[in-house]
């Protein structure tokens, strides 16, 4: 290990104490009494382990759906940004949600161009961004 990974433990640790510490504190406050004393916790284990798994997948599919790509200006065609002769809404905006975009709102800023740091989050079969599945 190089201190490049050590750093990299370093802000793992870190952000694990630092959640762990509010949500034990949370817990605490909701529930109270000792933890260690509580009965049936292998039971509420296996139900937060269950959690875990679907909230595992569901990233995994918001991941394998979404393809990062350059962003595109509205004046090229790299990218068309006209849909036969309409234009096309940025994705993420309130505009392409009401034609039917399924992109992430919040990654490409509600369709701010300047905020999103020069890329689009583009949906996989998006049916308005989707160059394949818009533009076939």
């Amino acid at each position: 290990m190089n201190k490049i990974h050590e750093n990299h433990m370093e802000s793992i640790i870190g952000k694990f104490s630092e959640q762990f510490r509010a949500k034990y504190r949370k817990g605490q406050a909701e529930h109270g009494g000792n933890l260690w004393e509580k009965p049936g916790l292998i039971d509420f284990a296996i139900e937060e382990a269950i959690d875990n798994v679907a909230y595992l997948f569901s990233l995994k599919q918001q991941l394998d759906g979404k393809v990062k790509v350059n962003a595109f200006l509205r004046d090229t065609d790299e990218v068309p940004s006209t849909l036969g002769t309409r234009n096309i809404p940025n994705p993420g905006s309130e505009e392409a949600g009401r034609l039917g975009c399924m992109c992430p709102i919040m990654d490409n800023e509600y369709g701010d161009y300047k905020a999103t740091g020069g890329y689009w989050y583009i949906t996989k079969d998006c049916p308005v961004h989707d160059k394949e599945k818009s533009y076939a």
